[in-house]
């Protein structure tokens, strides 16, 4: 389920390579079948000498001669537990663990800096989390995974996943990535096209059919295990279908890490290819699923956001796109197997997880990677406590409220209860003074206020003592008695008019706009009694 050339778990850095391809850099994801080749030689992989290969693999032995076509191969193993009839996702692991398109590639710069895909067994599960236990192809497997919205003929048929939207590298177009080969259409060229893939560095996915009998009819089942090479016989013609003697693979059944040869036979009869004295039967090759290679994007950064709020939208940078190449690259960004229209930006406190896909030239060279922006609670300063100064009477049905003010504030909430602080009422107030109108006459108030912050720097503060007052409009100076200081506030206004520069609202007992004799009227029917006597006049 790991690299063949690993012994144990080692860490990636630690894994020898079977070829000449360079070995990556701690950090950066395989390139095995690209290399890191310049681009017009970037996909032509390199054969692996007999000694080599008899080296790495003990078990793997050669017979007149052979080509073994990668620098890495790769084992994904069912763990017969769910995945009794995934051989054909484990074959695509392999392919797409080979050819790069199952990696997140990392970058510096990225938050988080993690893979979404590290090893071929991520890949595994992922197609094993998403598809029911029944049999399917590469041939749909591929798309499904790169694009997650390729649509595909009859795909229920092959237990297309509920989630459907799971695509890894979305957009991106598949139709001149995968090549399918099937032997009703190559015949005897199956096998020769195969190779021509294997020697550009493709990943191959071998179909094979198990049948009833000796002959390619009375079809039983079938099977995927995955190509990395083949044997051939040096004494006849490239060109004859005879000169391949057998194929180098890894099966998801065979339950353990490494490689084996099978025997591979051409049968002039039924023009195909069979191999034979497979696990004690005979599988007719069926077709072939060919995955050309993709390379990591290298030079890319892109950086996510974390830090408190700060009232400002955050986003997704990239940086190394810049150049006269620069229209050659795409760029999605995909949420829960959504793709958004543009880059996303928040401003609110939380953390979301955006995949942003690169390409290149419609997948010459991929970068993806899932980001966050985290937007943390403010850091803040609580601000003080205002103090109420001032509670009265404002007319008919009303009060007034004034308050200490306090540095930094954004404004103030003023709140009242009239059923003695079971329910609040919040009144928002710009400055340190506010009215509350349609008040219940006769009714105690209870008021409180405090500071707002401006969520950045400062905080909300805590809510001031607080204080009442009878809702009684003819307590004009609110001190709980009606007689000659409420007079003496009256006079010293009479007859003005709500326009009036003079005005004060706290006279105007009728609450019609104008002080005078209707006010005096409740005045004096008032006069001197306490402001909670039970037979006061109202307006």
């Amino acid at each position: 389920m790991t690299p063949l050339h690993i012994r144990s778990a080692e860490q990636l850095e630690e894994r020898l390579p079977l070829s000449g391809f360079p070995f990556p850099a701690a950090g950066e994801a395989f390139a095995p079948a690209a290399g890191l080749l310049e681009p017009e030689t970037a996909f032509l992989a390199v054969p692996i000498a007999e000694e080599e290969i008899a080296s790495a693999f003990p078990s793997q032995t050669a017979d007149a001669g052979s080509r073994f076509y990668v620098g890495f191969c790769y084992d994904a193993n069912k763990t017969w537990s769910g995945d009794t009839n995934l051989c054909w996702a484990a074959a695509s692991s392999n392919a797409l663990a080979y050819t790069n398109w199952g990696f997140a590639v990392k970058s510096a710069g990225a938050t988080p800096t993690i893979q979404r895909f590290i090893f071929v067994d991520d890949i595994f599960n992922y197609f094993k989390n998403s598809f029911s236990d029944e049999g399917s192809r590469a041939r749909y497997a591929f798309p499904w995974f790169m694009s997650g919205s390729y649509e595909v003929s009859g795909w229920t048929d092959w237990a297309q996943p509920a989630n459907g939207s799971g695509g890894f590298f979305p957009g991106i177009s598949v139709s001149d990535k995968i090549v399918q080969l099937e032997s009703s259409d190559c015949a005897g060229r199956l096998v020769s096209d195969m190779a021509g893939y294997l020697e550009k560095g493709w990943g191959v996915t071998l179909g094979v059919g198990w049948f009833q009998t000796y002959a390619p009819s009375q079809r039983t089942g079938g099977h995927a295990v995955s190509v990395w090479g083949y044997t051939y016989d040096e004494t006849l013609d490239p060109a004859s279908p005879g000169y391949y003697t057998g194929l180098i693979i890894t099966d998801s059944d065979d339950g353990k890490i490494g490689t084996l040869t099978v025997s591979l036979e051409w049968n002039s009869a039924y023009q195909m290819y069979r191999l034979s004295d497979y696990y004690g039967g005979t599988g007719w090759l069926e077709d072939f699923t060919c995955l050309k290679p993709t390379k990591p994007l290298t030079g890319i950064k892109v950086a996510g956001y974390y830090g408190p709020y700060d009232g400002r939208p955050h986003s997704i940078t990239i940086s190394g796109l810049d150049g006269a190449d620069a229209g050659q690259y795409t760029v999605s960004y995909w949420q829960n197997g959504i793709q958004l229209i543009q880059a996303p930006a928040y401003t609110t406190v939380g953390t979301r997880t955006v995949t942003v896909t690169i390409s290149r030239n419609r997948g010459e060279a991929v970068w993806s990677a899932p980001v966050t922006i985290t937007i943390t609670e403010p850091e803040t300063v609580e601000l003080n406590t205002p103090r109420i100064t001032e509670l009265a009477s404002a007319g008919k049905n009303s009060h007034s409220v004034a308050w200490t003010e306090v540095a930094g504030a954004a404004g103030y909430e003023l709140a009242w209860s009239a059923d003695g602080g079971q329910t609040w009422n919040t009144v928002p107030a710009e400055t340190a003074r506010s009215v509350v109108k349609n008040l219940a006459c006769g009714t105690t108030v209870l008021y409180r206020v405090r500071a707002l912050g401006d969520g950045v720097s400062t905080s909300t503060g805590p809510w001031s003592a607080e204080k009442s007052l009878l809702v009684n409009p003819s307590d004009l100076d609110g001190d709980g008695f009606i007689g000659p200081g409420d007079f003496s506030l009256l006079s010293s206004v009479w007859f003005t008019a709500g326009s009036a520069e003079e005005f004060d609202p706290r006279a105007d007992i009728d609450g019609d706009g104008f002080i005078g004799p209707g006010d005096f009227t409740f005045l004096s029917a008032n006069w001197f009694k306490n402001a909670n006597d039970p037979d006061l006049f109202f307006p």
